[in-house]
């Protein structure tokens, strides 16, 4: 996969899709579920790698994180 698109669009795609969930579900804990559980199936399905399953995990810390900012 390409660099740029591991560090720069997928991060950028999550804060957006992130806010717009959180201002409609208005749950932080709900919207970090339902995208840690995509990534995780995605990663297991596609790629079979403990390094993508890894950076699935750590998005997903960093989409609670942006999550919790955008309800505070």
């Amino acid at each position: 996969m390409n660099i740029l698109l591991i560090f720069f669009a997928i991060p950028l795609a999550v804060i957006i899709l992130s806010a717009i969930l959180e201002s409609l579900i208005n749950c932080p804990f709900k919207v970090a579920g339902i995208f840690f559980a995509i990534f995780i199936v995605g990663t297991v399905y596609s790629f079979k790698k403990k390094k993508a399953t890894v950076y699935a995990v750590f998005l997903h810390i960093y989409l609670y994180d942006q999550t919790i900012l955008q309800h505070l």
